[in-house]
This record gives C-alpha cells, structure tokens and sequence, in this order.
C-alpha cells in the first residue's frame, strides 16, 4: 500500500437496533469509486466509554453520543414496605430505595433501616414464644395418653363417671353400664380376671396419674408464658426454654 493509500476499512462501532446497546466492533470498508467509508446499519465512528458496572453503554440518537444506561435486567428485590418479589427486567430501569436485594425469608419481618435487614417484630416474636410454650407443654400431657386408644380417650370422662357410679354402687346408670361393657369385653378377650369394679378401680388410678402430672406441667407451663408475656427483649426471650423431664412423663404414663 502505497503511502497515500487509504486503509481497506475503518473500525466501527456497532449497537442494537431495539435498545442502542454496544454489541461490539465492527468494519465499515472503504468505498472505491468515493474514496470514503460508509457506515453499517446501526453502527458509529464514536468510540464506545468504558464498561461500568451495572450499566449498558447505549448510542443516543438525539445527542448523537454513547451514554451510560442503567442495567439491572436480571436482578430480583423485594418492596420494603410489602414484601413484594419485582424483578427488573427492563434496560434502563433502577431499583428505587423503596427496594432492597436482600430477601425476606420471614413473611411477619419488617424491614429495619437502621441494620438493613429485615427483623421480626418483638411484639410477634413475644406471641411465638408463648405458644411454643402451650404447645410444648400440651404435648407433654398428650404423652400420657400414648399408652391408649383413640377410642379410650374418646370416651375418657365417660369412663370416669361410669367408674365413680359402680364404685357408688350405681349399676344401671348409663356410664356404669358402659364401664361395665368394657369390663366384660375384656373378659371375653381372655383377661379371665377382670370385673367392673377392677377396671373402675383402673380407671381412678390413671385418672390420678394424669391429674398428677397435670400439675407440675401447667405449672411450668402458666411460669413460663408468663415470663415471655412480661420479657421486655429478645434475649430474654431466647433465655426461656421449655423443658421437662421426661423420666417423670414415663412414671405417670399408662403402662
């Protein structure tokens, strides 16, 4: 090539027909009979700014320059205020500081500016402790009733008053005759032994086991409800753990 030869293309830069966004370099080669070098579709001389995060360089057609867009397409935030899930899927589009990237994994959290991030109100927190604590301490009382039927524990006060009339001598009461039903079902089970008044006799005795488990549950129960309904912070509140021993479950327990 001659020295005043002139070069067989120009480097171009190229961008996207629907949103202006670079795509890259191309080539706008050199016509000969003009001497000069039509653009492609879509393409400029002006050299392209350097890549900034989070952002799209996009030709404008107005100003006749590149500027820098915002791009979050992709990115998923959550509302503050209600939680909502947006996910950015336009060119040009910013989260608004109504928004944070940080996801509510609690759906009762609220969003805390001071620690950017989403806490649980303590007011929830306090009602969740408290029946963690009814509930704990329910299960404990169901554990007694492992050792019976459905159907027993169905008809448990029915039992019990049955027991009290054949104890009293009442024998034709309805409960009585119930009581008595089961006494001679178990009989014909095979427990030759059994009378109404041993199965009456049985069913006091569980009933006191139960009755005297009863107390000392919703006792640490009613102590410990207490304690996080007047718990004034959330250490106290994760310092109230129900427990209880389980060896005195076994000792009342039906066997």
């Amino acid at each position: 090539m001659t020295e005043n030869a002139q070069a067989p293309y120009i480097t171009a830069y190229s961008y996207d027909p629907e949103t202006n966004e670079y795509k890259g370099e191309t080539r706008a080669y050199i016509s000969p009979r003009e001497g000069t070098y039509p653009l492609p579709a879509n393409a400029t001389l002006s050299e392209p700014p350097a890549i900034v995060e989070r952002k799209a360089r996009c030709w404008n057609e107005e100003t006749g320059a590149w500027e820098q867009v915002d791009d979050y397409r992709g990115e998923t935030y959550w509302n503050k205020a209600t939680k909502e899930r947006v996910e950015i899927k336009e060119l040009g589009t910013a989260p608004t500081a109504e928004m944070t990237d940080i996801e509510p994994t609690d759906m009762q959290s609220e969003w805390d500016e001071a620690t950017s991030s989403w806490k649980v109100p303590f007011a929830v927190l306090k009602e969740r402790k408290k029946a963690e604590i009814i509930a704990y301490y329910d299960n404990i009382l169901g554990l007694v009733k492992k050792g019976y039927s459905q159907g027993e524990i169905d008809t448990w006060d029915l039992q019990l008053g049955g027991a009290e009339d054949i104890l009293a001598g009442k024998l034709d009461t309805t409960r009585a005759k119930f009581v008595i039903s089961l006494a001679n079902a178990r009989v014909a089970a095979g427990d030759a032994e059994m009378t109404p008044t041993i199965l009456s006799e049985r069913i006091f005795e569980n009933a006191a086991k139960a009755a005297a488990l009863q107390s000392p549950v919703m006792g640490k129960q009613g102590a410990e409800w207490k304690l996080a309904d007047e718990a004034t912070s959330e250490e106290e509140l994760a310092a109230i753990v129900p427990s209880f021993d389980l060896n005195l479950v076994e000792a009342y327990s039906n066997v």
